[in-house]
């Protein structure tokens, strides 16, 4: 209990600290294209009930961001204070905060979350680890104070697998991580058109391996599904070209770094579950699971992608790296179990785990540097 207590306080802390450092963000960082157009084309042009009804004048509209932000707005009395001329940079102090305010909350709740879950669940330097493979991710950087809703998207996929974790690793504590399950897919199935891949891969992981009773899945997949496919129904349905270095779609939000982990993880395991007298004990199954989602999501983007690569006809809208912000979350998750997994073949041999500690300690500092450079070249801030 103390140190749920400990690990609690620190994390209110590091909350504290990463929000002052999001506001710290959004004064270096001008409002861009997209942020402008929501704010003068949604925010200050819509009503909340024209919002619920899908008819925000956007590419995504799922209305639970638009919702939260429009009701930040009118709480501080904030309205765009000038005629947006279609400028793609505008630089208004007021603004660059109050609209980044919800994305701001979301990003630090969600490296809090990544911290707190693996401190409580494992060790608290097992924490630190995962909170440092958190902040060495493109994706956390480029969109943690970004006027839409990927901060929230990211959020959200976050949570989904860390209670899906939470679900596998704790059968007593089930029916409570459930309903979180269920709430979680209720907010998904209101922010954006993947969210609902995402609740049918876990929905039917769970239906395979541990719940079979289809009741159980009404609210849990079937009320997320409508209410995710009404929004659909009044998506535009655009057509999008593949960049030529379609790769960096997916390296950006899961790097190659922690495309070693997974690598590693995946041979190793390989080997324990054929050779080891002793499988039973040293394969563990929640981390085997989420690597099965793991790929389940890597495949289905390159399966996306691929289909979007065989129209060889140039379209109107290039697909971006941020649609597929939701790997950046899962890899964050999956990289850090694996590590511990990795660890865990270890145990026995001093010599081993010392070499395990500097390859892992290592990738991540090249991905820390890396990101760091890939930042600031990109002139974000």
């Amino acid at each position: 209990m103390q140190n749920k207590f400990i690990i609690g306080g620190i994390s209110l802390l590091l909350f504290l600290g990463f929000f002052r450092i999001g506001i710290t963000l959004s004064e270096l960082k001008p409002l861009w294209n997209d942020e402008l157009y929501t704010q003068t084309y949604v925010i200050d042009k819509i009503s909340y009930s024209q919002i619920l009804a899908g008819q925000a004048e956007e590419g995504n509209r799922y209305p639970l961001f638009y919702l939260l932000q429009k009701a930040v707005c009118d709480l501080t009395r904030y309205h765009f204070p000038m005629v947006w001329s279609g400028d793609w940079n505008v630089a208004e102090p007021v603004g660059q905060i109050i609209l980044r305010m919800i994305p701001n909350v979301f990003m630090s709740l969600a490296l809090i979350a990544i911290f707190y879950f693996f401190a409580r669940e494992f060790s608290f330097s097992v924490g630190v680890y995962a909170f440092l493979v958190a902040l060495s991710a493109p994706m956390v950087w480029a969109y943690w104070v970004e006027a839409r809703p990927y901060s929230q998207w990211f959020f959200l996929t976050v949570m989904q697998c860390l209670l899906y974790l939470q679900f596998l690793r704790h059968p007593k504590h089930r029916k409570k991580t459930w309903h979180g399950l269920c709430l979680v897919n209720l907010l998904l199935s209101l922010t954006v058109f993947f969210g609902m891949m995402q609740i049918i891969v876990i929905s039917v992981l769970l239906y395979l391996f541990d719940e079979k009773r289809p009741r159980k899945y009404l609210l849990m997949t079937f009320l997320p599904l409508l209410i995710g496919f009404f929004y659909y129904y009044h998506t535009p349905k655009w057509n999008f070209n593949i960049p030529q270095d379609w790769s960096a779609l997916i390296f950006v939000n899961f790097p190659m770094e922690w495309m070693l982990v997974m690598a590693a993880c995946v041979i190793v395991t390989i080997g324990v579950f054929f050779f080891s007298r002793i499988r039973t004990r040293e394969v563990s199954v929640p981390a085997m699971r989420f690597l099965l989602l793991t790929g389940i999501f890597l495949s289905g983007v390159l399966l996306i992608i691929g289909i979007l690569g065989l129209d060889k006809q140039r379209q109107l809208f290039e697909i971006s790296s941020r649609y597929f912000i939701f790997l950046a979350g899962i890899g964050i998750i999956a990289v850090s179990l694996f590590s511990i997994e990795l660890l865990s073949y270890a145990r026995h041999n001093r010599w081993m785990i010392f070499n395990v500690w500097i390859g892992l300690g290592g990738l991540l500092l090249l991905r820390l540097i890396r990101t760091t450079s890939e930042i600031a070249a990109s002139g974000i801030y």
